[in-house]
């Protein structure tokens, strides 16, 4: 394989662990009938377009299903998965681009190399790998925001701007809408999030940082 062909073996790679990181689904599928710890690794991808899904049976193996459909009105969704040899394979081969399934691959393949009776407290840990909240982690990187004394020329005050409100017009707006300053209609913080573009909890932290008082249900804020 030359240079240019791995080139594009790479992006193709690359193309496939996004769609994996975004859609896909990596298990460890214990066997019952089996001694406890017995099962098989299994990675699969559902989608409700048949053309996602070919590559990754074209470039690894394994098969494509029709799922049932919860409800009629659903589009129909198929499903590529692999199991066993033809799992891992898969797995190997897309790790190095994965970011989000790149840990709970790491785990799944250590579980197939483990021997059957030392399995058990680690699928229970792949199990917790897929019910990570990252709200937590959103809320802190919002909390950690730029904040900028800014004059308001306006008022001749000062104004805190922030990364993703950074001029003082915009902060001005945001607070006079939050505060029904304007035509005193009072406007909600999801409101105002939906208008800029941004989260809640922006809105919410370039108010604070301005000293508005965040309100409660029924009370109407007041600038501190």
């Amino acid at each position: 394989m030359d240079a240019e062909e791995g080139t594009v073996v790479s992006e193709r790679l690359a193309y496939l662990a996004g769609l994996f990181d975004g859609e896909g689904c990596v298990t460890f599928a214990p066997n019952y009938a089996r001694a406890p710890g017995t099962g098989s690794l299994r990675a699969g991808v559902v989608n409700t377009d048949l053309d996602l899904l070919t590559p990754f049976r074209t470039a690894f193996g394994g098969r494509i299903v029709r799922l049932g459909r919860s409800r009629a009105h659903w589009r129909a969704a198929f499903q590529w998965y692999a199991c066993g040899d033809t799992a891992s394979n898969a797995l190997v081969a897309l790790r190095p681009f994965l970011v989000a399934k790149g840990p709970q691959v790491d785990l799944a393949l250590q579980i197939r190399e483990t021997s059957p009776g030392q399995r058990a407290p680690m699928i229970v840990r792949l199990g917790a790998l897929k019910r990570v909240d990252h709200g937590g982690r959103f809320e802190a990187h919002e909390s950690q925001q730029e904040y900028r004394p800014t004059v308001n020329t306006r008022t001749n005050s000062t104004i805190t701007t922030t990364r993703a409100f950074p001029t003082a017009a915009k902060i001005a707006r945001v607070i006079d809408l939050y505060l029904g300053r304007k035509n005193g209609t009072v406007r909600s913080m999801g409101y105002i999030g939906k208008t800029f573009g941004v989260a809640v909890p922006t809105v919410r932290n370039a108010l604070v940082a301005n000293g508005v008082a965040i309100r409660g249900r029924g009370r109407v804020a007041q600038n501190a």
